[in-house]
């Protein structure tokens, strides 16, 4: 994490994908992964690993942000079918700033 909160975004991808292979650490570190990948401007491989976490951790507390971030990567390479339903799902979580943020994220949408 430190690694991510200072902007080394390629160290932290490399940290938390040997973290995702397994363990108790798996989910948070796919998820982190994910965000450090798009923090790092690596939409596709972001993409892909937001599209693995909600594959592989369809229960996880973090799905509803992972949704509204796919959707966002998904909205800017001109998917908007696709975003619109990561959004969609996204307006199901339980924060509200997650859910606001999907809501305003589909009313956005063409």
């Amino acid at each position: 994490y430190d690694a991510l909160r200072t902007g080394d975004n390629g160290r932290a991808e490399q940290a938390f994908a040997k973290a995702s292979r397994s363990g108790t650490l798996a989910e948070d570190a796919t998820y982190w992964r994910a965000v450090s990948l798009m923090r790092g401007g690596h939409r596709d491989a972001a993409t892909r690993a937001f599209q693995e976490f909600l594959v592989r951790f369809p229960e996880s507390p973090r799905r509803g942000e992972a949704s509204a971030m796919l959707g966002k990567l998904l909205l800017a390479a001109g998917d908007s079918d696709a975003a619109r339903k990561h959004f969609q799902a996204a307006t199901e979580d339980s924060r509200p700033d997650v859910r606001k943020a999907a809501e305003d994220a589909l009313k956005k949408l063409p």
